[in-house]
């Protein structure tokens, strides 16, 4: 497969951290499955992406920029995902931008494609007609949970699917000095003797509605700019509250890691507002944006606990034997952490809106404090499993999409 030519079509990786680091991973897993081949993927901002991963970037378009499009055209398969893509809880123009670009690619282009380690929310009958007619474009389908497993087969698509997992277990941090230089840079230093904890919260469910036209990222300037902004306030306040917990009870360094340290969404705005309300010198902002996915990562390893709403910040922590805490709004995040027999780690996020919601988070942090300094053998088991699951997303490409379209043998990679 010397000359095999790969397209993706990624995620949010251009301001999502977490659609960062899977998109990392699922390049260096590609690149291992297929180490002369020529990869490319599409960004928003492509003029920083190309030095964070190993590809080839394209420069994004409002629907399909013609350097996508040129892309597309050399592909010799076309590899869609990962993440939350087939989703009708942000806006109703989601999935319809999707199909457009899948019916130029699949009926246009007639390239084969692989919808690869995908999450998918349908709340609608509309929504399950789109998911649907999207999916029947793809030659085979991978999906990260359960929960995607099983919405996906109440649709009855007729093509391969697959329980497989999300490749952003699999990636590999910068060594934790790194870490150090990186924290350092930013002037956090955590105290001798006390914790560091990394706080990553998502205002994304605070952002969205699922009945929205447009995409956030297309009207966070003027058509969302003051959305919920009693709740986002409520959110802000608990955070600060937390914050200023820790280390009254711990001594403890806090850092906050927004989610979209570059916009459209305005998070490290947020972040600094719940900084500021701590009035304390041990609680930082992390405001650097410069530095590619596993150098950012490499923080982690200087943690002692983090605490997020987000699933892949979950995920990165799961794969760095961090311990960590997950507010999950969405069932993806229970499913996660359900798969990791760590459910004790973990409460829906609605319980960051009650009276009690700091005593409840001190006593999460007290158990996972306390924990063992390595994970369980169970634990450890369960860890295992995932990153095999997540590797199998390239068996699947190679059996089901391109041996099948006679682009390759998958000789000894049964599924």
């Amino acid at each position: 497969m010397k000359n095999l030519k790969i397209h993706i079509l990624c995620g949010n990786a251009a301001y999502n951290r977490g659609d960062r680091g899977n998109l990392a991973s699922q390049i260096a897993l590609l690149r291992a499955a297929f180490p002369h081949a020529s990869l490319s993927y599409d960004s928003y901002r492509p003029e920083v992406d190309r030095h964070w991963y190993d590809a080839t970037v394209v420069k994004r378009g409002w629907l399909l920029s013609w350097p996508q499009f040129r892309a597309l055209r050399k592909a010799d398969v076309v590899v869609w995902g990962g993440g939350a893509l087939i989703a009708d809880n942000s806006c109703r123009t989601l999935i319809p931008m999707w199909i457009f670009i899948l019916l130029v690619t699949k009926i246009g282009l007639r390239k084969p494609i692989m919808a690869w380690a995908h999450g998918t929310v349908i709340q609608t009958r509309l929504g399950s007609w789109l998911a649907k007619f999207a999916y029947s474009l793809t030659d085979a389908i991978t999906v990260r949970d359960v929960n995607s497993y099983e919405t996906i087969k109440k649709l009855k698509v007729r093509r391969p699917l697959f329980l497989t997992g999300d490749p952003a277990i699999l990636i590999e941090a910068e060594p934790a000095e790194r870490g150090k230089e990186i924290l350092a840079a930013e002037k956090i230093e955590r105290r001798p003797g006390s914790p560091l904890i990394a706080i990553s919260p998502t205002f994304w469910p605070l952002y969205h509605r699922e009945t929205d036209i447009l995409p956030y990222l297309w009207g966070a300037k003027w058509l969302y700019k003051n959305r919920n902004r009693q709740q986002i306030k409520a959110f802000k306040s608990v955070w600060a509250q937390f914050a200023k917990s820790l280390v009254e009870k711990y001594g403890a360094t806090v850092v906050f890691l927004p989610r979209y340290p570059s916009g459209p969404w305005p998070d490290r705005r947020h972040l600094a507002d719940v900084v500021d309300a701590t009035a304390s010198a041990q609680v930082h902002l992390f405001r650097g944006d410069s530095v590619k996915p596993e150098a950012f990562l490499s923080l982690y390893r200087n943690c002692d606990l983090l605490v997020t709403t987000a699933l892949h910040d979950a995920i990165f922590a799961t794969a760095m034997r961090l311990p960590c805490l997950q507010l999950y709004y969405e069932k993806k995040g229970k499913d996660f952490f359900e798969a990791c027999r760590t459910p004790e780690r973990m409460e829906s996020w609605e319980m960051l809106f009650r009276p009690d919601a700091v005593p409840r988070l001190i006593g999460l942090v007290d158990s996972a404090l306390a924990g063992p300094a390595l994970p369980s053998a169970a634990v450890q088991l369960a860890r295992h499993t995932l990153r095999k699951r997540a590797a199998s997303n390239v068996r699947v490409l190679k059996k089901w999409v391109l041996a099948k379209r006679g682009l390759g043998d998958s000789a000894g990679l049964p599924l």
